[in-house]
């Protein structure tokens, strides 16, 4: 029972960095500079999901490193037992099939699965949302969001589970300085020989083993 309890505190205030609207439970990780919520539970299309964590104040997740990849597919397999597609915020919904990142930035990075992305012709007309597979191991599958290009073509909306990405609050601690007071001892312990308080660093009147 400690260990276990001892393990939810300490998930508690990982998570403490988070935005306050994130709710605090398994699904909410902290992962370098970022939150991320696993939102397995249920599925969206693209613009819900969007909406859902734009709503916490975060976007769906960008994917900009394989490291991030990595991470996500373990998370994803390992911890929930999840294999299935997951939107992430990547789409050519706004320029005319150039894809951009929800965090309004061009994609560098890119893990797309054979006869994906850009250069697949089966998504003509179509607008183009990205899912990351976890039984490919992070591969990108490019799939419909819904609606035609221009209003050309209307397709049924695909609805998957999503990541949420929120900044992590950034958490400064100020070191506070220590005065130690005059040391005075008559014990001649050699220099450096001298025991420091564990809790201050200041020197004791006790010689240390040489």
């Amino acid at each position: 029972m400690y260990y276990i309890f001892s393990a939810e505190v300490a998930a508690a205030e990982a998570t403490d960095v988070c935005p306050p609207a994130v709710p605090r439970d398994e699904y909410l990780q902290v992962y370098g500079d970022f939150c991320y919520q696993f939102v397995i539970y249920r599925q969206r299309s693209y613009s819900q999901a969007d909406q859902d964590c734009r709503r916490q104040g975060g976007i769906l997740a960008v994917v900009k490193s394989q490291d991030i990849t990595d991470y996500f597919v373990d998370q994803l397999l390992n911890k929930y037992g999840y294999a299935d597609k997951v939107w992430i915020g990547l789409n050519d919904k706004d320029a005319d099939g150039a894809l951009m990142w929800e965090d309004g930035t061009s994609p560098g990075y890119s893990n797309w699965a054979p006869g994906q992305g850009p250069r697949s012709t089966h998504t003509t007309n179509i607008q183009g949302c990205v899912t990351l597979v976890p039984s490919l191991l992070g591969k990108w599958d490019d799939d419909s969001c819904g609606n035609g290009i221009f209003g050309v073509m209307t397709f049924t909306q695909n609805r998957f589970s999503y990541i949420c990405q929120f900044h992590a609050r950034r958490v400064t601690t100020s070191a506070t300085a220590v005065s130690c007071a005059p040391f005075v001892c008559d014990i001649d312990c050699g220099e450096e020989q001298y025991i420091k308080d564990p809790d201050y660093g200041c020197p004791t009147c006790q010689c240390g083993s040489a």
